[in-house]
């Protein structure tokens, strides 16, 4: 209804059915019907702080590349709050050695709203220690764009997860596919293995 075009209606991953879409095309559309409404869209303006007074937001500073500003505004929608490319907000809430997990998201996913928000006030849910992610045998070298498509294990569910002393530490079947099973695995010691179920 808002002009992305969405292709035809299909399976995913055998949790469901949704439809595919191209995203600079749906990214084009949505900005389209942004600016029809009256929307003023920044790019390069990166969001450093929420102000606010007496428990109301009042506007909020940004960086751009002619240097800092502040928008005035009696609101903020926070869309983001990511963090996987923040090493720091990784150990806080994730894991305690984010090295050992390798970023197959966004790098710019800093967690800049997430930082914004607590900034004055607002609470974390409870879930920030979950993340969607792949097992992988070694992490892949850091030079250069990765093939992680190639390179993950899809068969945590049919598979019998064992740490370094060969116990089982998870579950393996809990969740929707091996969402569960890859977030046990950077928490558990040691560096554990999948041995797959014939």
């Amino acid at each position: 209804a808002q002009g992305v075009r969405a292709g035809p209606q299909e399976p995913f991953f055998k949790v469901g059915r949704g439809w595919r879409i191209e995203p600079v095309q749906a990214l084009e559309a949505l900005s389209a019907k942004f600016a029809a409404m009256g929307g003023t869209l920044r790019q390069s303006c990166a969001l450093e702080s929420i102000d606010a007074e007496d428990g109301r937001v009042t506007g909020i500073r940004c960086v751009t590349p002619d240097g800092n500003c502040r928008l005035a505004t009696p609101a903020v929608i926070l869309a983001t709050g990511g963090f996987q490319g923040n090493q720091e907000l990784l150990a806080r809430y994730v894991v305690r050695d984010p090295t050992r997990l390798a970023l197959r998201a966004s790098p710019w996913s800093t967690g800049d709203g997430l930082i914004a928000a607590t900034g004055i006030g607002a609470a974390c849910s409870p879930g920030l220690d979950k993340f969607y992610g792949h097992a992988l045998c070694v992490l892949p070298p850091n030079e250069g764009p990765v093939d992680f498509r190639a390179l993950s294990q899809f068969y945590g569910p049919s598979s019998v997860a064992l740490n370094l002393e060969g116990r089982r530490f998870a579950d393996e079947s809990d969740g929707a596919g091996e969402e569960v099973l890859n977030y046990r695995f950077v928490a558990a010691a040691g560096r554990p293995r999948l041995v797959h179920r014939r």
